[in-house]
């Protein structure tokens, strides 16, 4: 069974029960299903095709698993990078990966953006998505999209 399917079947089988509780929210399987739709088609329709990396700098969450979730239906490849990591070592993995965008955790953004700045990139936000935290699109060059 395909990642994507998880939370389909899920959905249709178990709409109204819990997938996932933490203290600052609670989701049923049908909101799942269905923010993690609305993802992939924000990936999509920011020109991601199927393949294309998208690297994840995030704290486990429900964000989290809703990137996994999200880029598995629109049939990306997810990266995920350790929170904890230096920003030099994220820019290494962003390059070495190939990432076409990543994914941030707002509280964790800082990390991503320095060297951005650092390089006159300019910063694109994923507006009108939960998932509003940084979404980078890379310009295509060698150094990634860090």
């Amino acid at each position: 069974m395909h990642l994507s399917e998880i939370v389909r079947r899920q959905a249709a089988a178990r709409p109204g029960d819990p997938s996932y509780s933490c203290a600052e929210i609670d989701l049923t399987w049908r909101q799942t299903d269905e923010r993690t739709s609305r993802l992939a088609a924000a990936l999509y329709a920011r020109g991601l095709r199927h393949g294309d990396r998208v690297a994840i700098l995030a704290k486990a969450c429900h964000r989290y698993w809703e990137v996994h979730f999200g880029c598995a239906k629109a049939g990306l490849v997810i990266v995920p990078v350790n929170q904890r990591l230096q920003a030099a070592e994220v820019k290494h993995i962003l390059s070495d990966v190939g990432a076409k965008a990543v994914v941030v955790d707002g509280r964790l953004a800082d990390v991503v953006q320095r060297d951005r700045r650092r390089r006159g990139g300019r910063d694109r936000s994923a507006r009108g998505h939960r998932h509003d935290r940084v979404l980078e699109r890379s310009r295509g060059d060698s150094r990634g999209a860090a």
